[in-house]
């Protein structure tokens, strides 16, 4: 029995640290896009078309992330649900956190190629801008150290 509540408790502890982040795609998304949106797009100084094209990249990707931010929200309910059920099932448990892992894989995928494509869109100097931009942020546009949050329609790293 204790060996079972301290399986479930470790799966609560990953529970609380990887999908406490996880936000509704346009939560964030709007607010990212915004003031600091703004200003990244005014110091690389990007034309109309740009901006375009990067709102409709952005726009791409948030409809792919949908389907699977659902997922992570039901999974994270049934997870919850269980834990408080005070009879779960470990490995029901950690099969939906196995599942929920994927998900949050694939959506890390989809955000980098995010940031690909918006690479491509800029100039070679927009690209050192950019650059530069994230050196001087402490790559804390670079959200891979503090898991699966870069998902959420930014953009690149930075929520343009």
């Amino acid at each position: 029995m204790r060996k079972r509540f301290s399986l479930l408790a470790v799966f609560a502890l990953l529970l609380t640290a990887g999908l406490t982040v996880a936000a509704e795609p346009g939560q964030r998304g709007s607010h990212r896009g915004g003031h600091f949106g703004d200003r990244l797009a005014e110091r690389l100084d990007l034309t109309a078309d740009q901006k375009a094209a990067w709102e409709t990249l952005r726009d791409e990707h948030r409809a792919q992330m949908e389907p699977l931010m659902t997922q992570i929200h039901e999974q994270r309910d049934q997870i919850r649900e269980a834990l408080e059920s005070g009879s779960a099932d470990a490995t029901a448990v950690g099969q939906l956190m196995i599942n929920n892992h994927r998900l949050l894989e694939q959506i890390k995928a989809s955000r980098e190629a995010l940031d690909e494509a918006f690479r491509g869109l800029l100039t070679t100097e927009q690209q050192q801008t950019l650059d530069e931009i994230k050196a001087s942020r402490g790559e804390r546009g670079d959200r891979s150290h503090r898991g699966h949050r870069g998902h959420r329609g930014g953009g690149p790293g930075f929520g343009l």
